[in-house]
């Protein structure tokens, strides 16, 4: 997906792309400048957080890393430093179902989702994030999953956690870091729509 998004003229951070510890495991020297001091560390097939480094700052992070899924490759991020937005920091997760974009500010600490107001989106220009999202779903051709994408201070929105096709889908009201419940019933009402027209 990486590879495929920049083709797309999508913006990401930048990455470096590691081939599983099972295919190779001793490294060739990296430049591990262009990252900055402390990078993310993400298996590319993970999911759900899980084998994800946040603050990787050392070679020895890398290594330890690559060994814990060695059939996975890994992706090397910089981090990326979301704008403010009024009462919001501009990290925003979006839930795609059948090609509707359901956009959420997200609390990267919580976890938490925030609905994201048609008058937020006018007042902050946030329609980019819809057309992002679909991007995605083209190129994925998935008709439902999660992306995560941050707003610099320079006006760029960046995709910073690609695709999560097995998406959590607790409710809000019976979760704390649920989906807020509306989402909910609109993707299971999608999804049932999908499955009708079968």
């Amino acid at each position: 997906m990486h590879l495929n998004l920049i083709s797309a003229g999508v913006h990401t951070p930048y990455t470096i792309i590691l081939p599983a510890y099972y295919e190779q495991p001793e490294l060739p020297p990296l430049d591990l400048s262009p990252l900055g001091g402390n990078f993310t560390i993400k298996p590319a097939n993970g999911g759900g957080g899980e084998g994800v480094v946040i603050e990787a700052s050392l070679w020895d992070h890398i290594v330890a890393a690559r060994q814990e899924y060695p059939d996975d490759r890994y992706l090397l991020q910089a981090h990326i430093i979301p704008t403010q937005l009024g009462s919001h920091t501009a990290w925003f997760r979006i839930i795609c179902c059948a090609g509707q974009a359901f956009v959420c500010w997200w609390d990267t600490r919580t976890h938490r989702y925030t609905p994201v107001s048609a008058g937020e989106e006018e007042l902050y220009c946030l329609r980019p994030l819809v057309d992002v999202t679909a991007t995605i779903a083209n190129l994925s051709q998935l008709d439902l999953f999660s992306t995560e994408v941050a707003l610099t201070a320079e006006g760029l929105f960046v995709v910073v956690d690609y695709v999560n096709d097995q998406i959590d889908l607790r409710l809000q009201s019976k979760a704390f870091d649920g989906v807020p419940d509306h989402i909910v019933h609109a993707v299971a009402d999608r999804i049932a729509r999908l499955v009708e027209a079968l």
